[in-house]
């Protein structure tokens, strides 16, 4: 069945994602479209290439089309980053349609958070975990080919380069599934209508549900003036965002 989305962020161990594609191709599901979300770093950038290559040589996958989201810094440092990836992951999942899966394996833990986060507020199909059954094993076989990795990056050919280097290459990107497990996390979507007064409270405007006022004072993101939230200034930040994320859910 070739149906969905998957959105990925990329972090120093690319085989994740493929090893979350096989995951999905035991269970007779191809996506029909990949979203790789990529910080500016280069071994960042080689690993999506490699998830890119690894892919294209698989009959399995043939018609996936695959997308690379650029992140506009190389590493997320700051809470500005923070929140412009959350601006530019909520972008992507509000702009599919159909089910939509994510995987949060890669990437910083603060990116997992978020689209963790993400994927409760805009309801996705499931959030995904990779997790290798022995970690310290991947870690040295991802490193042993790190030479490839990086020369794959630089050939004018990939595909061919790839293929030259399959032997190597392959046991890294497609291991047996008896080496990794999948774990699908707890999510509990969170209403729209609730999403809708959050924003507002977080923008300024009239107090409406004072459960949900009282849940964002707690977290120290709004205070009172009367009828009126007043937000903090990194909550009147983040309600900048999820302003744009629900504006594109309620289109």
């Amino acid at each position: 069945m070739r149906s969905g989305v998957v959105v990925a962020a990329v972090g120093m161990n690319p085989p994740v994602v493929t090893e979350f594609l096989l995951y999905l191709l035991k269970r007779d599901f191809i996506p029909r479209k990949l979203v790789l979300l990529a910080t500016d770093n280069e071994k960042v950038r080689e690993g999506v290439v490699l998830i890119e290559t690894a892919v294209s040589v698989r009959d399995d996958f043939r018609g996936m089309r695959m997308e690379v989201v650029d992140l506009p810094f190389d590493d997320i440092n700051s809470e500005e980053d923070s929140l412009e990836f959350m601006r530019i992951a909520g972008r992507c999942l509000t702009e599919e349609t159909g089910e939509r899966m994510v995987l949060i394996s890669g990437g910083r833990k603060n990116m997992s958070v978020e689209l963790a986060m993400l994927s409760q507020l805009l309801a996705v199909r499931g959030v995904y975990h990779v997790i290798n059954r022995n970690v310290k094993e991947m870690n040295a076989a991802l490193e042993s080919v790190r030479g490839l990795i990086d020369d794959l990056y630089r050939s004018e050919n990939r595909r061919d380069f790839y293929l030259r280097n399959r032997e190597e290459l392959d046991p890294i990107m497609w291991p047996p599934l008896s080496e990794f497990f999948v774990i699908r996390l707890p999510l509990i979507p969170v209403p729209y209508s609730h999403l809708r007064k959050v924003v507002g409270m977080l923008r300024g405007g009239t107090i409406e549900d004072e459960e949900l006022f009282n849940l964002l004072f707690a977290s120290g993101l709004v205070q009172r003036s009367g009828r009126k939230a007043i937000p903090t200034d990194y909550g009147r930040r983040l309600g900048e965002v999820l302003a744009e994320v629900v504006g594109e859910v309620g289109r």
